[in-house]
């Protein structure tokens, strides 16, 4: 899928106004870092702070010198060298969700809490969706104690799974066990850093601050060179400016700052932009992921982010349905199709439902055909002497046909995305086949995959060494 953006949001004179204006807010207003060791290394870096207050206030060229650091592409390591995945400013790949607590259970249909079994089966499934470019920690299994299921959610996915997984951490401590087990998967602490196992998100407590816990997250992967995603949520009305354009400034400062602490501590850890920009519904003041306004705002943070030279994700399958319904197809459809089109480095969101609550197996296989589609959108219209075939047209004339034309066959796969799921057949034909929908089809594709043959086992010993290392986070997190 490419990255070049086939329409833009905002002009570029508007682009660089909005950037312009977050470096000014941060220089002027600052933001907040929870941490004395960090507002002692911005200061040292050159901004003014208040360390009574926390607050850091960054002047510009410190910011545009610390982002100059920022690599424009990485790579994130597989089980083996073939699942590996570049993120690049100038590609688009698409990740999971991460983070959900339901689950909606095949064989019944109810949502339901997490199991490791759960885990362990979008593990594998995520590694046949062949749209998903690297795994993640979709629905945290409530059969583990809450302060180490991202470490256990960690082992469970480096040894169910070969894809690269992103995982939402829980903290500084955390981040350190889960570097132990990437280590070990890695065969080193160098090969890590060349080729990381795994990667995690950060983010601000909007407006403008950083809590001490994510705080510590960001310096705590910088120093292990871990890959940080850092992700601004802010929600119109509530943490931000109810206005789009001011939800979109102060989104950009944070992540500009929270990049900008990445390379303080470490000059070159890989750290990409996320878009996060909520959407409170002013009826009813619940939280929205599903509104139109995620793909807009998405769009317009993507070319802030190319302001600043940076990779960015913008969430894409995203939804407030419960259920995998026509409101579902709409919402997931419509943003991801805007971001898309705005050329995103990363499209996420693939699995969820319920404003991020719940996930399901066959929501991950119908996402993976929107993403399909999305990527062959995201292609264009190729123009060139074959495709436009003049001499072919002229040689089959007037009336003729060119259904045994080796053209026809040869470009097919390239010009038409060729789903699997989705039923296209006649009426007759799709009663006959058992008149199904399509959350049917995508459960049986579900199954079908999951029966298939799953990734050779981790050698015996490996296994050993992540159970130990997860047996020492279990006993040293406890608060």
């Amino acid at each position: 899928m490419g990255a070049a953006p086939l329409w833009k949001i905002l002009s570029e004179e508007q682009a660089e106004q909005i950037h312009e204006r977050a470096l000014s807010l941060l220089a002027h207003t600052g933001i907040v870092f929870q941490s004395e060791d960090v507002v002692r290394r911005f200061a040292d870096a050159g901004a003014d702070v208040d360390r009574g207050r926390q607050l850091v206030k960054l002047p510009p060229k410190l910011v545009q010198d610390l982002l100059s650091t920022v690599p424009r592409r990485f790579l994130l390591g597989g089980r083996t060298p073939a699942f590996n995945v570049e993120v690049s400013a100038d590609r688009t790949v698409c990740r999971p969700i991460v983070g959900c607590t339901y689950v909606i259970d095949s064989q019944t249909g109810a949502r339901r809490e997490v199991t490791t079994a759960d885990a362990e089966a979008i593990a594998r499934l995520l590694d046949a969706l062949p749209t998903f470019a690297f795994s993640g920690a979709v629905a945290y299994p409530a059969d583990e104690p809450p302060l180490t299921r991202d470490v256990y959610y960690l082992s469970l996915l480096l040894a169910n799974g070969q894809k690269h997984p992103i995982v939402s951490p829980y903290g500084a401590k955390n981040i350190e066990y889960m570097h132990r087990l990437g280590v070990v998967l890695a065969g080193g602490g160098e090969e890590h850093g060349r080729r990381p196992r795994f990667h995690i998100l950060t983010a601000p407590t909007s407006p403008l601050q950083y809590s001490a816990t994510q705080t510590a997250m960001i310096v705590k992967a910088a120093e292990l060179l871990i890959p940080n995603q850092v992700s601004s949520t802010p929600m119109t009305g509530a943490t931000s400016p109810v206005t789009l354009a001011g939800q979109t400034l102060l989104l950009h400062a944070e992540n500009l700052a929270g990049i900008a602490l990445t390379q303080l501590v470490r000059p070159g850890c890989p750290v990409y932009y996320a878009a996060r920009p909520n959407v409170m519904d002013l009826r009813t003041g619940n939280s929205l992921w599903g509104a139109i306004e995620w793909g807009l705002t998405g769009a317009a943070c993507l070319q802030l982010a190319r302001q600043a030279h940076l990779i960015c994700d913008c969430f894409g399958c995203v939804t407030d349905s419960k259920v995998m319904d026509e409101q579902a197809a709409i919402e997931k459809t419509m943003n991801a199709t805007l971001v898309a089109l705005a050329g995103a480095n990363v499209v996420s969101g693939g699995g969820f439902l319920e404003t991020i609550n719940t996930t399901s197996p066959e929501q991950l296989v119908i996402d993976d055909e929107i993403q399909g589609m999305l990527g062959r959108v995201s292609r264009g219209i190729a123009v060139d002497e074959e495709r436009l075939a003049e001499a072919l047209i002229d040689r089959v004339g007037h009336g003729g046909h060119y259904l045994g034309e080796e053209h026809t066959r040869r470009p097919s796969r390239q010009e038409h995305y060729l789903p699997k799921t989705p039923d296209r057949d006649l009426w007759d034909v799709w009663r006959e086949k058992g008149g199904k929908d399509i959350v049917q089809r995508a459960r049986e594709r579900a199954d079908d995959l999951l029966r298939a043959e799953a990734p050779d086992p981790l050698p015996e010993e490996t296994r050993r060494e992540l159970d130990r290392i997860l047996a020492a986070a279990r006993a040293d997190i406890t608060v």
